[in-house]
């Protein structure tokens, strides 16, 4: 029987070094969009002057470095805003495959300790919705097989006890035989659930 879930507070900070990753390369990207745009004005503009008037002073200069101080100075508090938002969303959008991404190595790990109680449980918005329903289907699955093997075997050394028990000089031939084909039922039941899986050969 699964172990019960319950839910724990939302924690947007699950993988610090995958999310932290990807909030920079989004930064970077974005940052790295306007350093080309900037390129780019700047070559297309590197031969023209502009004129800038400010608290009663004209200045002049080259185009690319007037437009690029001018834009600094009068939206500094804006990018630095922005670049802030674009971090923290960056982080909750991440947040949605960085917590199953928790769960799903989390559950696993348990699987491979033994542990097939485990069962993965998604948000409704989170991404791995198809993934985490394969993994607990094969789990269920897999726990179905070792429990009818778990019967067979259990129902084997029944009989073998049985054979222990018996007196061969007063035991009737039928009787063995009938043990002796439960024995090869049950064996062929544990074979059955064995071939139903593809393993590697030794």
């Amino acid at each position: 029987m699964a172990a019960p879930y319950h839910r724990k507070l939302k924690n947007f900070f699950i993988k610090k070094d995958f999310q932290g990753r990807i909030s920079l390369a989004v930064f970077l990207a974005v940052v790295g969009g306007c350093f080309i745009f900037f390129v780019l004005l700047a070559f297309f503009s590197r031969d023209t002057l502009t004129f800038s008037y400010s608290d009663s002073v004209i200045q002049v200069g080259k185009t690319p470095l007037m437009l690029i101080k001018n834009a600094l100075m009068a939206n500094w508090l804006f990018l630095l805003i922005g670049g802030t938002l674009l971090i923290v969303a960056a982080i909750i959008a991440t947040h949605r495959i960085a917590g199953p991404l928790f769960r799903f190595e989390k559950t696993l790990g348990t699987m491979i300790d033994g542990d097939l109680t485990v069962t993965i449980h998604l948000r409704g918005n989170d991404e791995g919705q198809d993934l985490a329903l394969r993994i607990n289907s094969f789990n269920e699955l897999l726990s179905g097989k070792l429990r009818e093997i778990d019967r067979s075997t259990k129902a084997i050394n029944d009989l073998l006890a049985r054979c222990e028990a018996l007196d061969l000089h007063r035991t009737r031939p039928e009787e063995a035989e009938e043990i002796l084909k439960a024995i090869r039922r049950h064996s062929t039941k544990i074979r059955a659930q064995v071939d139903y899986f593809t393993i590697p050969h030794d």
